[in-house]
């Protein structure tokens, strides 16, 4: 078989050679305290190691790379072995025994992409299983062969890795081998032909981020298409058969996904690019590209029927699509708040503490700042050996507040404020100007407040539970007679009303009686306000009271109408009797209040006329 080399073949032959001249006896390098540590090397999540042979397979020119689970049980179970499959142009049987060496790589100091240390492959797969094996083949080979590191059989000196000679522990040499059966059964079930590429099976797996097939597969779907989206146009990523979309994390990107997710739209801001200079080499100079979005204020709002937890979020357990996508997108941009770097447009962190010229608060996701450099400015952007984090240079960090970028977020800022503050007076003039959304939005406060009631002291006397299920049946009585439907329809439907809304306001209209009473319906809390209380009239419907005031009173009387319905029948004879005394004082009260604060004004504005009205100031008036 005759073909051509690539650079990159020849750059491996190359390497190859050079190490077998100097006597190189492959040996690992550590010891059995090294491969527990490295264990430990502090990846963030099973998708930052695995994105470490991504990249591996991404530099071997790979066109598609395959992210494989060995599902023994179910989607519910964690997968037990994990395969990573490129179609890239692969490793001689040497190169494969120097791959699993830390250190091992012949892209020392090669800037075009994206590892030059070697410690990646080995350092990822440790991080989740106790044992990997890679295979690999080139076009110019007519076998795979393979490579297996088992630390387990390290750590007992298994004898295939240990020099005979020298004692030392090595790197075994590279076998003619086969694929596992769940990697076979995958391609030809793809119908996926390798003629060259390579193949990291992670094996003795006991560290994920996720518990199970199904939310792992999801969470490496976001992930991969976050860090990859601007390599997914050439290379095909598959996670578990799936096809990674692209999603851009300030979702101005058309054809991404969660672009045009809902009716608003995140704004894209003019782009910029900057030419930066060598720090060590004026003659050298790299590309900074920024990028920056906003989004207007209720973006990542989420309805309460939306409202799910982290498990059941990652499960999708929602057959609504349009609410799973809410829930990635605001879980994207929770993920990406602060300022997002990329190398070459792969994405390496988000940087969100450290900025000498801001700090980064919650409500700071609702603007995206994107900066991406060229790798010949790498020492102004040093990225650690694990590719998870960017500490950059002082230097760099004063090119970009230069450059605008500190003065395009505090422009974003102020854009978020505006339009909240704007959306806050709306929703408080529409409390103001609806009654009904007013109590619906006051019982809604007051159901979430009483969570954190205490359970055991608060816990209903019986004599009340009996008093509930006593009004629950003469209302439904009522409503039978009312409209003619049968008793028992009626009270199901208020079962089901009182059971999902704990607290509701109702009115009566009583003269000389209290502001307000309170019973228990059902396993509802029902209080009545008297609008024929000056209660009701001077203070809870009054135009002048705004939305706030409104719902504070609410709340004052939902606490003492919930307080009296969890006390025993002698106190609660006790709260009938006073709340008659505070209404009556009350009453009283606010009566003189209303002529005091009437005179007051009168008197005030008596006292403007006159100062008005006499000819000094009016001269001095007229100056001004």
């Amino acid at each position: 078989m005759v073909t051509t080399k690539s650079k990159s073949l020849e750059r491996q032959d190359n390497f190859i050679q050079s190490i077998t001249g100097q006597d190189f006896d492959f040996g690992l390098v550590m010891t059995q305290a090294f491969l527990k540590g490295i264990r430990d090397i502090g990846y963030k999540s099973t998708a930052t190691a695995l994105f470490e042979s991504f990249d591996n397979s991404i530099q071997a020119e790979a066109s598609n790379i395959h992210l494989i689970f060995d599902k023994t049980k179910n989607d519910k179970s964690a997968p037990s072995r994990i395969a990573i499959v490129d179609d890239g142009h692969g490793m001689s049987k040497e190169m494969i025994r120097v791959a699993v060496l830390w250190g091992g790589s012949d892209r020392l100091d090669d800037r075009k992409g994206m590892g030059k240390y070697g410690y990646g492959l080995p350092s990822s797969c440790v991080s989740i299983g106790q044992q990997f094996t890679v295979f690999s083949k080139r076009q110019d080979m007519d076998d795979w062969f393979s490579v297996k590191i088992d630390i387990e059989a390290i750590a007992r000196r298994s004898p295939e890795y240990i020099d005979p000679q020298t004692q030392r522990v090595v790197a075994p040499e590279a076998k003619q081998s086969s694929f596992p059966d769940f990697v076979q059964k995958y391609l030809a079930a793809k119908k996926v032909n390798l003629a060259s590429g390579t193949v990291v099976v992670i094996d003795k797996i006991d560290r994920l981020s996720k518990s199970s097939a199904k939310t792992l597969k999801s969470f490496l779907s976001l992930e991969t298409g976050v860090t990859y989206r601007n390599f997914l146009r050439t290379t095909n990523i598959y996670i578990d058969g799936e096809l990674t979309e692209p999603i851009d994390p300030l979702f101005i990107t058309e054809g991404h996904r969660f672009y045009d997710e809902g009716e608003m739209k995140a704004r894209a801001l003019p782009s910029a690019e900057i030419t930066v200079s060598n720090s060590t080499d004026s003659k050298k100079a790299g590309i900074v590209k920024l990028r920056f979005a906003s989004f207007p204020y209720g973006y990542f709002a989420k309805d309460k029927s939306e409202d799910v937890s982290e498990e059941e979020e990652s499960e999708e357990i929602t057959n609504d699509q349009g609410k799973k996508d809410k829930s990635k997108r605001l879980t994207i941009r929770k993920s990406n708040n602060g300022i997002i770097f990329l190398r070459n447009g792969r994405q390496i962190d988000v940087v969100d503490s450290k900025i000498p010229w801001t700090k980064i608060q919650n409500n700071d996701r609702f603007w995206g700042v994107e900066v991406d450099f060229s790798p010949e400015l790498d020492e102004e952007f040093s990225i650690t050996t694990s590719k998870q984090q960017i500490v950059v240079s002082p230097r760099m960090w004063n090119i970009l507040y230069d450059a605008g970028v500190f003065s395009a977020i505090q422009d974003m800022r102020r854009t978020y404020i505006k339009e909240k503050d704007a959306d806050e007076a709306k929703r408080a003039n529409e409390l103001t100007d609806s009654p009904e959304k007013r109590d619906q939005f006051a019982e809604d406060v007051m159901a979430e407040a009483s969570k954190d009631f205490e359970v055991n002291k608060d816990a209903q006397p019986n004599h009340i539970k009996k008093e509930g299920d006593e009004n629950l049946d003469k209302k439904a009585k009522d409503i039978a007679n009312e409209t003619g439907l049968p008793e028992e329809v009626v009270k199901q439907q208020l079962e089901v009303q009182t059971n999902s809304r704990p607290f509701k306001i109702e009115y009566f209209d009583q003269e000389e009686s209290p502001f307000y009473r309170v019973a228990q319906v059902g396993s509802q809390v029902t209080i009545y306000i008297n609008k024929a209380h000056r209660f009701y009239s001077d203070l809870y419907n009054n135009p002048r009271t705004n939305a706030f005031t409104k719902n504070a009173l609410a709340m004052i009387v939902f606490v003492l109408g919930y307080s009296e319905l969890r006390v025993t029948e002698e106190r609660r004879k006790f709260y009938k009797m006073e709340r008659n005394e505070w209404s009556v004082k009350l009453d009283a009260s606010l009566e003189t209040l209303s002529k005091y604060f009437a005179q007051n004004i009168d008197d005030q504005v008596v006292q403007e006329e006159i100062f008005a009205s006499e000819p000094e100031n009016k001269t001095n008036k007229g100056k001004a």
